[in-house]
């Protein structure tokens, strides 16, 4: 009986002592950037981003998020989008894995072709993503986001928002 339960008590501490350290952390400091495609009325085109983010909790960030990009849209010719966002993300620390979703709300610029296609929009950010923690400073990732329009100010491209698939890479620092 004994027997069993310092072998349990054994089976444990090894167990304890081999996890890997978690990857998010409090008050945690991110500067990266990103590229990939965005999706605007059918077009796709290159959408490069920058972003930064602060650990409120080892669960929440605090995000700022700049996207710029361009796209040959149908009828509309080439539309490039200069968008800036601010929100909260919630992440799910799973050792090197950190899948994240959140929501931000920012001002969507659209530069079309003509004076009617052009105007800034305010908008939604609907992010979700992984990122993989290559160290506790180093971070690779994959991000998705809608971003639904929510005035039709510019006159361009309300029909729904447009959608953004990002690689990333960031630095972290000050945990």
């Amino acid at each position: 009986m004994q027997l069993r339960r310092f072998l349990g008590l054994a089976a444990i501490t090894g167990v304890l002592c081999l996890a890997n350290d978690a990857r998010a952390f409090e008050r945690q400091w991110h500067l990266g950037a990103g590229g990939g495609l965005i999706l605007l009325e059918g077009a796709v085109g290159p959408a490069l981003n920058l972003y930064s983010a602060y650990g409120l909790s080892d669960m929440f960030d605090f995000r700022l998020e700049v996207l710029a990009a361009s796209a040959a849209v149908e009828d509309a010719g080439q539309t490039r989008v200069l968008a800036g966002s601010l929100g909260l993300t919630y992440k799910l620390d799973i050792i090197q894995w950190i899948p994240y979703f959140g929501l931000l709300v920012g001002a969507h610029g659209f530069d079309g072709p003509s004076e009617a296609q052009t105007g800034v929009d305010l908008g939604l950010s609907i992010v979700g993503g992984i990122d993989y923690a290559l160290s506790r400073s180093w971070g690779l990732g994959l991000q998705g986001a809608f971003h639904p329009l929510l005035t039709a100010l510019s006159g361009a491209h309300t029909a729904g928002g447009y959608t953004t698939w990002l690689l990333r890479f960031e630095h972290r620092w000050g945990w």
